[in-house]
């Protein structure tokens, strides 16, 4: 090996050695990624990672992702999926050895195709082993993570108090696109995912763990619209409301969406609190 490599070797260790150092005085709380797919990777290993035995989870798609982490309190823990479905973080919550005492599980587009290779990335040997062995083989460590969260948080304490959304300037045309999709059947996954979850649920039962079923509000003229309804009926009918919760948290409000399903900011943290609030979770935020 020539001097200049071997140099820049151990010139690289160092700089590791260094970096990992920080990383084990700090241990920062990093819970945002660069992306959406990064940001569904980091709550999933963070979950798998420094598991809370007793909590509360939740599980969804890109709907109950956008619920605000500060609307839920330390109590519950999101592992919504920007881009999927509710499968994937039920996958994870089932296989960890670990149990949580109640899941909540978001039904609104359980006909998604489910992507394994997520559930696997994170659980799969060497991986946990890896990310418990080196900090800075962690999703969430990586530099440009560690960046993203530090920018955040200098944007909320510039912002000052809540921050408002406003619908986008065409979201009449994003309504409309929505809309004739709500207007078709669910996809042909759902009922494979649903008999899928149903093996999920049994193992987490099994474990102690309650089930609890709720649906994301979104614009009032979707809500009965063939896919939103055909959805909860075979959900309902796979999990009836005699042996499973139910939580109802749309009362008839006309819920701002950014494009028909997904709620602003303001509105989806009113969903957090009603989630916090349920009245068949007994474990409170602490």
């Amino acid at each position: 090996m020539s001097p200049l490599i071997r140099n820049v070797l151990l010139t690289f260790i160092a700089v590791l050695g260094v970096y990992e150092g920080a990383l084990r005085l700090t241990a920062p709380r990093i819970d945002l990624g660069q992306d959406q797919f990064t940001t569904n990777i980091i709550r999933l290993e963070n979950y798998v990672d420094h598991p809370e035995v007793g909590g509360t989870v939740i599980v969804g798609s890109s709907l109950a992702a956008r619920i605000p982490g500060e609307s839920l309190g330390s109590g519950l823990e999101n592992l919504s999926q920007a881009g999927g479905s509710a499968l994937t973080g039920l996958e994870v919550v089932a296989a960890v050895p670990h149990a949580p005492k109640y899941v909540l599980i978001e039904i609104n587009v359980l006909d998604k195709g489910v992507e394994p290779a997520i559930a696997k990335q994170v659980l799969d040997w060497p991986e946990p082993q890896l990310r418990a062995l080196f900090w800075f083989y962690r999703t969430a460590y990586r530099p440009i993570n560690l960046l993203v969260k530090q920018v955040s948080t200098f944007v909320k304490k510039e912002t000052r108090g809540p921050r408002t959304q406003r619908a986008p300037p065409n979201f009449k045309g994003l309504l409309a696109q929505r809309a004739h999709e709500f207007s078709k059947p669910p996809d042909n996954f759902l009922a494979p995912n649903i008999a899928r979850m149903g093996d999920l649920i049994r193992m987490l039962q099994a474990k102690g763990t309650t089930v609890v079923f709720f649906e994301m509000p979104v614009d009032r003229s979707l809500v009965n619209a063939p896919h939103s309804r055909d959805v909860r009926q075979a959900v309902e009918a796979a999990f009836d409301r005699r042996h499973f919760c139910w939580l109802t948290l749309d009362h008839g409000e006309a819920w701002q969406t950014g494009d028909g399903i997904h709620l602003l900011r303001q509105d989806a943290a009113s969903i957090g609190q009603r989630l916090i609030n349920a009245p068949c979770i007994q474990s409170k935020p602490r």
